[in-house]
């Protein structure tokens, strides 16, 4: 099934938002992101608001003349990069794409600004297929008892017979194909 298209703003206001497990070690990553996010809104766009926690970012933003999905690409690109180097790992530190809200008013935007300055969880919408199930916690009663027995009986291999292992020798072949 295909993914849902991104929603585009008229105005080309937009609440983004990046999600990973850990996105900033120390000042110097945020610093990085912060440089990385001026570079790529300077032509044309505007960063109203953002706020870095180790888990996720978030930004108010106006997009750049490459459109929000083209300037926000590179980015996450350019960070993952860094971050991978700098600190010996491979693959993907954010988990999925960036969600994005579009905004049609600049009010909305400003107000989804001071959210983000002040902290406050946006509102975005909820989608019911992407709520995780609830977790069951196993406690140590219900923890199944594991038994140890003795070393499984070892199987001996099949032998093969040296009539099966023999093949007819045909003339005038070579031998590297029989």
């Amino acid at each position: 099934m295909a993914r849902e298209a991104r929603k585009l703003s008229s105005k080309g206001l937009y609440y983004i938002e990046l999600n990973g497990d850990n996105l900033f070690n120390d000042d110097v990553d945020k610093k990085k992101f912060i440089e990385l996010i001026t570079n790529y809104f300077k032509d044309g766009g505007k960063i109203f608001a953002y706020s870095l926690t180790k888990t996720k970012i978030k930004m108010v933003v106006k997009e750049s003349k490459k459109g929000i999905s083209m300037t926000m690409k590179p980015i996450t690109v350019s960070y993952a990069r860094y971050f991978n180097k700098k600190y010996d790992l491979t693959g993907s530190i954010f988990h999925g794409r960036f969600l994005s809200i579009p905004y049609e008013t600049k009010k909305e935007a400003d107000e989804a600004a001071k959210a983000v300055t002040e902290d406050v969880e946006v509102n975005k919408p909820i989608k019911k297929e992407t709520k995780p199930a609830p977790k069951k916690t196993v406690t140590k009663k219900e923890a199944p008892k594991k038994t140890v027995k003795g070393p499984a009986p070892k199987k001996e291999p099949e032998k093969e017979t040296k009539e099966e292992v023999k093949k007819p020798k045909k003339k005038n072949l070579p031998t590297w194909l029989l």
